[in-house]
C-alpha cells in the first residue's frame, strides 16, 4: 500500500497543470502570477500614457483611435476593455493563485492586487475624462460635439 501511494503522490507531483502558449510550457501557478503582474503593469503604462496625452498640444489629431472616437458606442467599448476588464480579470484571477511572495496572508496580497488595480482603472479613467472633455465642446443647440482647434489643455 505504501508503494502505491508513493507512486501516486510522485506522479501527482511531476503532472502539474501547465499552460502552453507560443510553442512554451508554463506552469499554471506562474502564469497566474505572471498574469496578474502584466495586467497590472499595462494598467500602470496605460495611465501613465493618457496623462502624457492630456499634457500635449495638439491640433487637428488625426489618429485613429478608440478612445478618440466622439459617439457613445466606441466610447462605451473603450471604458469597458480599458478600466473595467482589467479589474474583472484581476479580481477573478488573484483569488485562485496562491500567492507565496513576501510571506504575507493571502488575504491581504488579494486585497492589495484588487485595489491597486482599481485605483489604477480609476486614475486613468480620470486622464480620459479629461481628454474627452479638452477635445470637445458641446456646440449649442444641436449638442454635437466637435473638435477644438486650440487643444491647449490645463496643467495640473
Amino acid at each position: 500500500m505504501d508503494a502505491i501511494q508513493r507512486i501516486v503522490q510522485s506522479e501527482l507531483e511531476r503532472s502539474k497543470d501547465v499552460f502552453q502558449a507560443f510553442g512554451v510550457t508554463f506552469p499554471i501557478e506562474t502564469t497566474g502570477v505572471w498574469g496578474i503582474f502584466i495586467v497590472l503593469s499595462v494598467q500602470v503604462y496605460f495611465l501613465f500614457h493618457l496623462a502624457e496625452f492630456r499634457k500635449k498640444t495638439m491640433s487637428n489629431v488625426s489618429v485613429a483611435w478608440i478612445g478618440l472616437y466622439r459617439s457613445w458606442g466606441p466610447r462605451l467599448l473603450f471604458s469597458l476593455t480599458a478600466f473595467l476588464m482589467p479589474v474583472l480579470v484581476v479580481s477573478y484571477v488573484v483569488p485562485r493563485v496562491h500567492l507565496d511572495l513576501l510571506r504575507l496572508p493571502q488575504w491581504s496580497l488579494v486585497t492589495s492586487a484588487i485595489l491597486l488595480s482599481s485605483f489604477a482603472a480609476v486614475m486613468a479613467f480620470v486622464e480620459y475624462y479629461k481628454i474627452q472633455r479638452g477635445m470637445c465642446e458641446v456646440v449649442a443647440p444641436q449638442e454635437e460635439y466637435q473638435f477644438r482647434e486650440d487643444m491647449n489643455w490645463p496643467e495640473d
